[in-house]
């Protein structure tokens, strides 16, 4: 669970703001699942001023504790550099206040290795980087995996293993699983929020374990060519909320 930005901030009389970790709490009660408390590793400084997201360039700490958490081993930064997209970036509070409100600056990550991550789109076909500038022309987030997108798998060469992360994020997700995708030999991306189309853990490629540690070894034509066909089969937008929705009370 990703803490919201309100949790950073004084809450206004009478108002209190939904809490990342009681949220967490419900959803362990009631899922296999664990928790990674990324609380403590964040402050209001690593969220934009007019948006709601955090900033990339301050997330190295938390993915360093879900890598732990996982047993996986991240690169060095030394490589790494941080390029700033070109204009300005009004978030989504920057219309919604009187207020003068000065904008952000949307930095992201680059590196030798992140640059040889290729991300494969099921929606359409289509080959393409961690980085869509030409998303980023209409909303500057979507230059991360191409915003809300149904399916993507991101294939990176330069693993040092043979492991398969696979994800079901919403936005925030966009921008730190590049920095996760780095640990990885294949990584797979599923919409958390009702956003493009979901599918059964059975009908996408990777949707289980036991299809995730086939698919690592399959050549990469045959695997793009069964992930058309099972693209047909995929299921309506809201399949993974109304699954929830008949799990927890």
């Amino acid at each position: 669970m990703v803490p919201d930005k309100a949790q950073f901030t004084e809450p206004p009389e009478g108002y209190t703001p939904a809490g990342a970790r009681e949220t967490a709490d419900y959803l362990a009660q009631r899922l296999p699942v664990e928790i990674i408390d990324i609380a403590p590793l964040l402050a209001l400084e690593d969220y934009y001023r007019t948006d709601p997201h955090w900033r990339q360039e301050r997330l190295h700490p938390v993915a360093q504790a879900l890598a732990d958490a996982m047993g996986v081993s991240l690169p060095d930064t030394a490589e790494e550099s941080l390029h700033t997209l070109a204009g300005e970036f009004c978030g989504s509070y920057w219309g919604k206040t009187a207020e003068p409100l000065a904008a952000d600056v949307l930095s992201y990550i680059t590196s030798p290795l992140l640059d040889g991550c290729v991300v494969y789109d099921y929606e359409t076909d289509s080959t393409g980087g961690v980085y869509d500038l030409t998303a980023a022309e209409k909303a500057p987030y979507d230059l991360f995996l191409s915003g809300s997108k149904a399916l993507l798998r991101i294939e990176n060469p330069a693993a040092n293993n043979d492991r398969t992360l696979i994800v079901f994020r919403d936005s925030f997700g966009s921008s730190l699983v590049p920095l996760l995708a780095q640990g990885h030999r294949v990584r797979g991306g599923y919409p958390l929020s009702g956003h493009g189309r979901a599918g059964a853990g059975g009908d996408i490629p990777g949707g289980s374990g036991r299809a995730a540690g086939v698919q690592r070894h399959r050549p990469s034509e045959q695997r793009d060519a069964e992930a058309k066909r099972k693209k047909r089969r995929c299921k309506a937008p809201a399949l993974l909320y109304a699954f929830l929705r008949r799990r927890i009370p």
